[in-house]
């Protein structure tokens, strides 16, 4: 669960190279998709984009569906998943 966008190469348009993969799969895989939502679709402003976080969903769904349960628990997810990555980057600043 570390997709960010500093993790993530780009020629152009073109997807060129995925780095860091040390914390991918080790969990739920919603997980996952929450640290994605929350790492790929807000805006400068701080608002969710909800056109990039439903084609988010959509992509994610079209290979590994999501079970009701993953879906009910995602706000939670990414709740904890915003948190964690936030507790981890003030500890890395402080230390």
């Amino acid at each position: 669960a570390d997709l960010f966008p500093d993790n993530v190469f780009f020629l152009g348009e073109k997807l060129s190279g995925l780095i860091d993969f040390y914390f991918a799969c080790d969990d739920l895989y919603a997980y996952d998709v929450a640290t994605c939502l929350n790492a790929w679709c807000f805006e400068k402003d701080f608002s969710f984009n909800l056109t990039k976080g439903t084609a988010l969903l959509a992509g994610y769904q079209s290979v590994r569906p999501l079970g009701n349960d993953e879906k009910a628990a995602m706000p939670i997810l990414a709740r904890g998943s915003a948190l964690r990555f936030m507790l981890t980057r003030l500890y890395d600043w402080l230390t």
